[in-house]
This record gives C-alpha cells, structure tokens and sequence, in this order.
C-alpha cells in the first residue's frame, strides 16, 4: 500500500498533527496545508511535489481530521480509536498512524482533571 519512506513521512507528518493538537490545536488546520503536495514551501526547497500513495495518505490524514471540524486532542484520540467497519486500507493506515502519534503523547501530557483551585 505505502513505501516504507512513504510510511516513514506520513508518520511524520501524524506527529506533527499530534503536536499541534496536544499544544496549538489552532495550528491543526495549517500543519495540514503544510503537508500538501503544493505546499509552497516544497518549491522554496526545491523538493519536488510527494506522488502516488503518499498524495493519497496525505489527502487521507486531512479527510480524517478535518471530518472532524475543529478537533480537539481528547475528541482526535477518539475518533482514531474507532474501529471503522469496511474501512479502506490506506485509511486505516492513516488512522492507526495518527493514532498510534496521539497515544505516544497522551502519556506526556497533563491531565485536564487537575486544576489549580
């Protein structure tokens, strides 16, 4: 389905949907710009646009958490815990990858129960 760079930049790319949504959920949006084939900063490096089925995991992982309006970190960490029936193989690639980023910081986050009072 994925190259293994391929799998290597879509989790990459995971973690930083992960980040942003652990520290700036606001960013989410523009760490999901950035990772389109057309992102303008490709060209500014001069890195040719991504192809065949890292476009496709790309535009999967933006489908995803976009489904999802203005995702917070606990509702992604939800969602991506989903089983999906008749889901399509590259999304399930996707959803296990952002997954997979979300828990790994789950453990490094502070919980929101605890307020100062």
């Amino acid at each position: 389905m994925l190259e293994r760079d391929d799998l290597t930049v879509l989790t990459g790319w995971a973690e930083a949907v992960a980040e942003a949504l652990a520290h700036d959920p606001e960013r989410t949006a523009a760490i999901l710009a950035d990772a389109g084939s057309d992102a303008p900063w490709r060209a500014a490096m001069g890195l040719a646009p991504p192809t065949g089925g890292l476009v496709d995991a790309m535009d999967a992982l933006r489908r995803f958490v976009l489904a999802n309006g203005a995702p917070t970190y606990d509702a992604m960490l939800s969602a991506a815990a989903q089983e999906v029936q008749d889901e399509e193989p590259l999304d399930r690639i996707v959803r296990r990858a952002l997954l997979s980023m979300l828990e790994e910081r789950q453990t490094r986050r502070p919980a929101h129960s605890e307020s100062h009072s």
